[in-house]
């Protein structure tokens, strides 16, 4: 192969080695957006009330197990960034594991895309940062789920002040999922935030300006004629 053809042929290859790079890099730059928030203005809710989520123990004059999951759907695709929600410590421990879940097709929980476990729980703000960045998928149905960690969870997580009433779900057992949306029952209050997909003009841009980084070097490497 002659000089200036394997010059060629080394440029092509480092950019198509670059290319995956590149796309992530114009994916996670950009700044996170919201795709759900219930909470109010300066993030207020509701801290008088809540969904309980109690371990095998139950909770002092209540039932046994009990978990709580949210529903919502992402009005544009992006890879996950941060939960927020508000909870509220009752008794024994204030554990929970959270799970960013699928809809199985049936309006619950089904596939479990990001666990986030042993997280103990404030009186207040719990922020959740991810770690693995699942994508979401506009127009999908998703859940966010919150279990008791142990037998001795007892925790409240607290209801939205904005009225807002969409579906959620509950257990009884370990990831036994049913709908629960009685007519006028208020959610619990949660916050989803992603890191939305480039758009494909942005991800062309920074391909480009990859490639004109090359152009330099080819250049100055160019055998003489």
């Amino acid at each position: 192969m002659k000089p200036n053809s394997l010059w060629k042929f080394s440029v092509w290859l480092i950019s198509a080695a670059l290319f995956p790079f590149a796309f992530c890099f114009s994916a996670f730059a950009q700044d996170p957006v919201y795709i759900y928030n219930s909470f109010g203005p300066g993030d207020t809710y509701d801290s008088g009330g809540g969904w309980v989520v109690a371990g095998t123990d139950g909770i002092p004059g209540g039932t046994g197990y009990l978990g709580t999951a949210e529903y919502f759907v992402p009005n544009i695709s992006g890879y996950l960034d941060e939960i927020r929600l508000a909870t509220f410590f009752m008794s024994g421990s204030a554990v929970s594991d959270f799970y960013i879940a699928q809809d199985n097709g049936s309006g619950i929980p089904g596939t479990i895309l990001e666990s986030f476990t042993d997280v103990l729980t404030p009186n207040g703000v719990l922020t959740i940062n991810s770690v693995t960045r699942p994508l979401l998928q506009a127009g999908q149905e998703y859940w966010l789920c919150d279990e008791p960690a142990y037998p001795n969870t007892g925790t409240l997580w607290c209801l939205n002040s904005q009225g807002v009433a969409n579906d959620f779900a509950l257990e009884s057992t370990e990831w036994s999922w049913y709908p629960a949306s009685p007519d006028g029952a208020t959610d619990a209050v949660f916050s989803i935030s992603v890191v939305p997909v480039p758009e494909s003009s942005a991800t062309a841009m920074v391909l480009l300006g990859a490639g004109l980084l090359l152009i330099p070097k080819w250049r100055r490497w160019k055998p003489a004629r």
